[in-house]
């Protein structure tokens, strides 16, 4: 006769496989699965299709920030969020601190401040920034640990226990995954989509990541388009 499962162990259970497949996922190292040029040609391609009145480019912030690694993800909404108009209505005070911070990046041109970035590796006032965002989503008292967002997040985890680890590791080293945006977004209150790059050989073409406010609207003053190609983001713009 075969033990009863109790439903909150099979809950349990399921949680758990969804944790260790999302944690296998990130194990993976950054690779070049085709050249720069043609990856980001696609990313052009694809953004000129979702929003044909804006003519693209693509900027790629690299992968350090003040210390802290795989932060491409940071640095390039960063980068976009110097780039919008300022929208501090209804925010925290924190929040809106940094937003006007990095209001200051505006006078930059993204080019040269792509450039300074490779050459002193994130020490540059973006790479602070983008480590002051992620502490601000994934620091001890930041976004993802505040009592009403752990109770809207952590349900994806296997226990607040492994749902804290994974959020203080995303505040340091680990990748950026869709969890990470989606609560971004909604901290900073603006539409954020991701264009991905579909590998050669896939079936189909992979589809863009919107954040849950999103609107599709072509028109729209508040929203950071990235690009990513499984683990690399870059900024759109």
């Amino acid at each position: 006769m075969e033990p009863t499962v109790h439903p909150k162990d099979d809950m349990r259970r399921q949680r758990q496989k969804r944790l260790s497949k999302r944690r296998a996922c990130k194990k993976k190292s950054f690779r070049a699965i085709a050249s720069a040029s043609d990856v980001f040609v696609s990313y052009i391609s694809s953004a000129g299709t979702m929003f044909p009145n804006k003519v693209w480019h693509v900027f790629d912030f690299g992968m350090f920030a003040d210390g802290s690694i795989n932060a491409c993800f940071w640095l390039s909404l960063v980068a976009g969020l110097s780039r919008l108009d300022e929208h501090y209505a209804n925010l925290p005070s924190d929040v809106s601190d940094f937003l006007a911070d990095a209001q200051a990046l505006k006078a930059i041109d993204l080019t040269v401040l792509k450039a300074e970035i490779r050459q002193l590796e994130g020490v540059h006032p973006l790479g602070k920034l983008a480590r002051r965002l992620r502490e601000l989503v994934c620091g001890s008292n930041g976004f993802l640990l505040q009592s009403i967002n752990v109770l809207k997040w952590a349900p994806a985890f296997a226990s607040f226990s492994d749902y804290k680890a994974w959020v203080n590791n995303v505040s340091t080293h680990e990748f950026a995954d869709e969890l990470i945006l989606a609560a971004t977004a909604d901290m900073l209150q603006l539409d954020l989509v991701v264009v991905p790059y579909t590998p050669a050989g896939s079936a189909s073409q992979w589809v863009p990541w919107w954040s849950q406010h999103s609107s599709q609207d072509p028109v729209n003053n508040n929203r950071i388009v990235l690009g990513n190609d499984e683990v690399h983001y870059v900024l759109l713009f």
